[in-house]
C-alpha cells in the first residue's frame, strides 16, 4: 500500500513538471515569432552584387500600439559601407552603419524606406539588418538577410588584354642587320633559313655590323584620379584613388550637382555624366577616366536624398 501511494506521488509531481514546462514553451514561442512575422522591416533583394544596394521598408501601421512616443533603430551586421534612409530626418551613424530615427519625425507616416550599401567583398557575405522599436507602451522587432557576392573578377581579362599588347608590341619591333650595306627587315628571315643568324654570321665575316632597335610605345595605362569631390557636400568616406565607390546625402531641395575630378596622369581623359539631375530619391554619377592607352576606370557617386533639416 505504501510503495502505491508513493508511486501516485512521484507519477504526480512529473505531471507538474510537464505542464509547467508546456507553460514555458507557450509564453516564449509566441514571442520568438513575434519580430519574424511581425512584418516590422522588408528587404528588397535576397542578394546582389559586391558594389551594389539593396533597399528595405519599415512598417509603422501598428504605431498606436507602440504609444506616444517611440523610437525605431536600425543595425546592420556586418558594418556595411553606408545606410541611408528617405524622406525623413534621422541620426545617422555612418561608421557603424546604424540609424535611429524618433517618433516625432514620423508624424502622419505609417512607413519609410531606405537603402543599405554594403560596399566591396572579397568573398560571399552575408548581411543582417536588424529593426527595433521602442516605445512608452510596447516594442517590437524583426529582421531580415541578404547576401552580397563578389563581383567579377575583370583581373584575367586585363592580363590577357596585357598579354595581347605585349605580343603586338614585340611583333612591331623592327630589327635591322646591315649584312652587305642591306638591312634585313623581313619577319621571314628572323627565324626562317638564311634569315637574321645568316645575315649575321655574314656581316660579322665582313667587319661591318649594326643592330638597331625600335618599341612601340602604347602610351600610358594610368587611368586613377589624383582628387574628386561634390561641391559643397562631402561623401560618407574619404577619397581614395583606389576605391571606386563613393556616397553623399543631400537635401531634398537638390536636384542637380557639381562634380570635380582630375585625373593622376595629364594625359588621361575624364568624362563625367549623371550630375545634371539628382532629383530622384537615389541617383548615381558615373567618372569615367580613360587612360592615354585606353585602358577605361569607372567611379560612381551614389546621391540619396534626405529631408530638409
Amino acid at each position: 500500500m505504501m510503495k502505491k501511494q508513493k508511486h501516485e506521488k512521484h507519477g504526480l509531481k512529473n505531471k507538474w513538471k510537464y505542464l509547467l514546462a508546456a507553460t514555458c514553451m507557450a509564453l516564449l514561442i509566441p514571442a520568438a515569432f513575434v519580430s519574424a512575422d511581425s512584418g516590422l522591416v522588408s528587404g528588397g533583394q535576397s542578394s546582389v552584387e559586391s558594389g551594389g544596394s539593396v533597399s528595405f521598408t519599415v512598417n509603422l501601421e501598428n504605431k498606436e500600439e507602440y504609444g506616444t512616443e517611440y523610437s525605431v533603430s536600425i543595425g546592420v551586421s556586418p558594418s556595411p559601407e553606408s545606410v541611408t534612409v528617405n524622406n525623413v530626418n534621422a541620426n545617422v551613424n555612418a561608421v557603424s552603419g546604424s540609424i535611429t530615427v524618433k517618433s516625432a519625425d514620423l508624424d502622419g507616416m505609417t512607413s519609410f524606406s531606405g537603402r543599405i550599401y554594403p560596399g566591396e567583398v572579397t568573398e560571399e557575405t552575408t548581411f543582417t539588418v536588424s529593426v527595433s522599436v521602442a516605445g512608452d507602451v510596447s516594442s517590437d522587432s524583426g529582421s531580415f538577410s541578404f547576401t552580397v557576392t563578389p563581383a567579377e573578377d575583370d583581373t584575367a581579362e586585363d592580363d590577357t588584354a596585357a598579354d595581347d599588347t605585349k605580343e603586338e608590341t614585340e611583333e612591331a619591333e623592327t630589327v635591322n642587320k646591315e649584312t652587305g650595306g642591306m638591312p634585313d627587315t623581313s619577319a621571314k628571315n628572323k627565324s626562317g633559313s638564311g634569315g637574321a643568324g645568316a645575315g649575321l654570321a655574314g656581316a660579322t665575316a665582313s667587319g661591318t655590323s649594326s643592330t638597331t632597335s625600335s618599341v612601340t610605345y602604347a602610351g600610358s595605362a594610368d587611368n586613377y584620379l589624383e582628387k574628386l569631390s561634390v561641391s559643397d557636400y562631402d561623401f560618407t568616406q574619404k577619397f581614395n584613388k583606389t576605391r571606386d565607390t563613393y556616397f553623399v546625402n543631400v537635401p531634398d531641395s537638390v536636384t542637380e550637382l557639381e562634380v570635380s575630378a582630375t585625373a593622376c596622369d595629364d594625359s588621361a581623359t575624364v568624362k563625367i555624366t549623371g550630375e545634371e539631375d539628382v532629383s530622384a530619391d537615389i541617383s548615381k554619377i558615373m567618372i569615367s577616366v580613360t587612360a592615354d592607352n585606353g585602358d577605361v576606370r569607372i567611379y560612381r557617386i551614389y546621391v540619396t536624398h534626405n529631408a530638409e533639416e
